[in-house]
């Protein structure tokens, strides 16, 4: 069966891009922690040259701070230097991040900024709104974003997570309060599609993105998935969970299960956004190599958690041969 090697191979692609993404971030926080933020794209592949290069000093300069013999040879990488040393890569990638700020690197200069349309402005209102009122800003958009309606809830739970690394918000209150109200969003969900008459979703669900063609994608999904679906409803494909919360009460779904896999899907939505402004601030393009190891590591995972599902519900499926199945 070809689901066996696929949840082997996807578990330790999992296993592999975790040691990546974890690496990434330690190399991005040695950044920050020495305020040289942009230290943190620095890789073992680079060359001396390559990185005096790069941050506007002299091979000779970093060489000195490295410990390094004058007559080095400027094109190996500092993975060779740290094999050479004997130390671990990141260890040595660590090393040259600290010689950057003792030699103090130019900093590139800002950016100028430009015009922004109205869905940019909007973003900017109510991420500046959770700058002023904090918590009940939170909480308010999170419940909006859970019932489908277009507010930015992925880039305020990043901001949040950016506040909280910079001791400006408490993360576990906010963690705690972007949970419930997510998870109260989806429940009013829930309770529109049991108590709504399909005439009315079928003419009105469209302000929520309940359309026929989503709808039918996602009856698909429940047929194939079950569960499953509600999971990834809320953490990977959230912008579809207010259809998918309204189908599973249409449906008569058990409400205790979908409470169950709504709060565990939450809680995978709040740790991937908040973790994300966490571990990368404001500085998105210098934090591009631990991003991309964080989608590897997340469609791995959920590869293998899908692959595994499936695969118990084939093996503990009836026997539809059996005249007793």
């Amino acid at each position: 069966m070809m689901l066996i090697p696929v949840m082997v191979l996807s578990l330790a692609a999992s296993v592999y891009y975790a040691n990546k993404t974890y690496r990434t971030f330690q190399v991005l926080q040695i950044a920050r922690s020495l305020d040289i933020p942009e230290a943190g794209n620095i890789r073992a592949w680079m060359t001396v040259d390559y990185i005096a290069t790069s941050y506007d000093t002299s091979v000779m300069e970093l060489s000195r701070k490295l410990g390094l013999p004058p007559d080095i040879d400027p094109g190996k990488t500092l993975r060779t230097l740290s094999e050479e040393a004997g130390i671990d890569p990141l260890t040595y990638v660590q090393q040259v991040q600290q010689a950057l700020a003792d030699i103090n690197v130019a900093r590139p200069p800002p950016l100028e900024t430009e015009p922004v349309g109205w869905l940019e402005q909007f973003t900017e209102d109510i991420l500046e709104a959770l700058l002023l009122y904090g918590y009940p800003v939170l909480g308010i958009v999170l419940f909006l974003g859970a019932l489908g309606l277009p507010v930015p809830a992925g880039p305020l739970m990043t901001v949040t997570g950016t506040l909280a690394l910079q001791a400006e918000i408490n993360w576990a209150l906010a963690c705690s309060l972007a949970v419930t109200t997510s998870v109260l969003g989806d429940l009013t969900g829930y309770a529109a599609g049991r108590l709504l008459s399909p005439h009315f979703l079928d003419r009105w669900g469209h302000w929520v993105g309940y359309t026929k063609k989503t709808r039918q994608r996602l009856e698909r999904l429940y047929e194939n998935w079950g569960g499953l679906t509600l999971i990834l409803t809320r953490s990977l494909v959230a912008y579809i969970g207010a259809i998918a919360s309204i189908l599973a009460g249409a449906g008569r779904y058990r409400l205790d299960l979908f409470l169950t896999y709504s709060v565990i899907g939450r809680l995978l939505w709040t740790a991937s956004y908040f973790g994300l402004g966490y571990a990368v601030g404001s500085d998105f393009e210098i934090a591009s190599g631990f991003l991309g190891y964080l989608s590897l590591l997340l469609i791995s995972i959920t590869v293998t958690f899908g692959s595994g599902t499936l695969l118990f519900r084939l093996r503990h499926a009836p026997d539809r041969t059996s005249p007793h199945g």
